[in-house]
């Protein structure tokens, strides 16, 4: 059984620091070096698979590194979660989304 080292809450500032956490947190997952998976990402033109379990490990770890919820039971289609961009893109939509929602007192 791995352990997950308690980290600080952070904020996302944009979609590439929400990748950065993707990929260390796909790292931690594949248990790999995060450079290792950077080196894949490049040749895979900026983008790396991932499979519908690790993009479900990935999301946890990220709401509980962020302190909110960041997807909901529809996003988890594994054809919506195919890629590290693609996770990255939903995970923002929501980080905004959740964002304006707190903002208008919804939360």
């Amino acid at each position: 059984m791995a352990i997950i080292p308690i980290q600080p809450t952070v904020t996302a500032q944009s979609i590439d620091d929400l990748i950065d956490m993707i990929m260390d947190s796909l790292a931690t997952t594949r248990c790999v070096d995060a450079s290792d998976l950077q080196i894949e990402r490049i040749e895979g033109n900026g983008d790396l698979e991932v499979t519908s379990l690790e993009a479900v490990a990935v999301i946890v770890m990220m709401e509980s590194r962020l302190n909110r919820q960041l997807a909901k039971v529809e996003d988890l289609e594994p054809e919506v979660l195919t890629s590290v961009v693609s996770l990255a893109e939903l995970l923002y939509r929501r980080w905004l989304a959740s964002e304006h929602a707190s903002r208008d007192g919804q939360f």
